[in-house]
C-alpha cells in the first residue's frame, strides 16, 4: 500500500480487513508500516534479526511491549531510565527517575534497586492546567512547553522537565502557549 496516497491508503486498510473478516481467510501480512500491522491484524510477530521477539494482538504489542526494541519499533514513545524503588503491589511500582517518581507496570517481574527503562506513549500523556498530587496509580509532574505542532486530528506537544523532553499527543482542541507550565499526568497501565 506504500505508492497510495494518504487517505486511499486507509481506505485500502478497511477494504482489506473487510474482505479478509467477511471471507474468513488466514492472511500473512508482511510490513514496515506499524499502523498497517495494527490495523489489519488480529496476531502481530515483531522480527529482529530473523527471529520473533514478541508475539500477540495488536493492543498487546502496542501497549505492553517486552522490551525497548519492540516499544521503539511499533509507534512513537518516551523512554525514561529509572530505578524500581519499591514495588507497590503485584505489577505495580515506584520508579525513581531524573524527572522525579512515577507509578508503572511491569511486564516481567521487577526487584527493589532493578534497572529498568519505562515506556510512555505520547497520547497516554494528559496535559492539565491543574496539578493534583500523584498516587500508586498515577503520575503527575510539573512541565514546561516547549513547543507544539497543531496536525489536524491531534496537536504534538514537547514539554520539559529536568532538561528532558517528552513528547506529548493532544486533542486539537487543546490550546497551550509555548513558555507555559503546566501538568503532566500519566496512569500507571500506560507507564510500562
Amino acid at each position: 500500500l506504500s505508492n497510495l496516497d494518504a487517505k486511499l491508503r486507509e481506505q485500502m486498510r478497511v477494504e482489506l480487513k473487510t474482505l479478509q473478516q467477511r471471507l474468513g481467510l488466514t492472511m500473512l501480512y508482511v510490513t514496515h508500516d506499524q499502523t498497517e500491522a495494527i490495523v489489519l491484524s488480529d496476531e502481530i510477530a515483531v522480527m529482529r534479526e530473523g527471529r520473533i521477539v514478541q508475539r500477540g494482538g495488536p493492543r498487546e504489542i502496542y501497549a505492553r511491549p517486552k522490551s525497548r526494541f519492540v516499544a521503539d519499533f511499533v509507534g512513537n514513545t518516551n523512554f525514561i531510565d529509572g530505578k524500581v524503588s519499591a514495588p507497590i503491589r503485584a505489577g505495580l511500582y515506584r520508579v525513581e527517575t531524573g524527572l522525579g517518581p512515577m507509578a508503572a507496570t511491569g511486564t516481567v517481574d521487577l526487584a527493589a534497586g532493578q534497572d529498568v527503562v519505562v515506556s510512555v506513549r505520547p497520547e497516554s500523556v494528559t496535559l492539565t492546567s491543574e496539578g493534583r498530587a500523584g498516587g500508586d496509580d498515577s503520575t503527575v509532574w510539573e512541565v514546561k512547553v516547549a513547543g507544539h505542532i497543531f496536525v489536524g486530528e491531534s496537536t504534538y506537544y514537547e514539554v520539559t522537565r529536568a532538561d528532558r523532553v517528552i513528547r506529548v499527543r493532544a486533542n486539537p482542541q487543546l490550546e497551550i502557549e509555548e513558555g507555559r507550565t503546566v501538568y503532566a499526568e500519566m496512569s500507571a497501565k500506560d507507564c510500562v
